[in-house]
């Protein structure tokens, strides 16, 4: 009789391929148009109509799982720095049930898609980021073996990475626009 982690492991590992090859993909046809998708298809919603709506799915889906993905590399690495005696299992179960509050991300992203003010915004997404953050710290201390302190540290750590990604896309996106 297979374990619970067998499972977990397995689930995990298709996980990554589904997320890979649907990026891979969407991406492609972004790039290099579609004879698939009847509809104007964009990964960044330019405008109101059928392909806008279309594309907030498959965005979700590739934002989720790139944040996933990024969160787990950077929880283990800062776990492991600090200390911890975790597995990158221990990590990836961590980052997953931490993650739960982003199935209520959808409030603060359809604010933001109506043009509400940008406190408003902030306010509905501040709750899933506490959230994020309490479920982090609470795993990782239990998971890693790290004191409460260190554990604190990991999260904060993971927090400043993810200020850094997002200073790099606006400035790329920035970039872009200007250009």
């Amino acid at each position: 009789m297979a374990s619970n982690r067998y499972y977990a492991k397995r689930i995990g590992q298709s996980f990554v391929t589904v997320y890979a090859v649907v990026t891979l993909s969407f991406v492609g046809t972004s790039l290099f148009g579609s004879t698939v998708i009847p509809f104007e298809f964009s990964l960044i919603i330019v405008g109101s109509g059928v392909g806008a709506f279309g594309t907030i799915p498959v965005l979700a889906f590739v934002t989720v799982g790139g944040t996933y993905l990024l969160t787990v590399g950077f929880l283990h690495a800062l776990a492991r720095l600090f200390g911890g005696t975790g597995s990158l299992d221990g990590s990836v179960q961590v980052v997953g049930y931490a993650l739960a509050p982003l199935a209520f991300v959808f409030v603060p992203a359809s604010l933001a898609g109506f043009q509400f003010l940008s406190a408003l915004v902030a306010l509905t997404a501040l709750p899933l980021v506490l959230g994020i953050g309490v479920l982090c710290y609470l795993g990782t201390g239990e998971l890693h073996d790290l004191p409460r302190s260190r554990a604190a540290g990991t999260v904060l750590g993971v927090a400043v990475l993810w200020a850094l990604v997002a200073v790099g896309i606006t400035t790329q996106i920035a970039a872009a626009s200007a250009a």
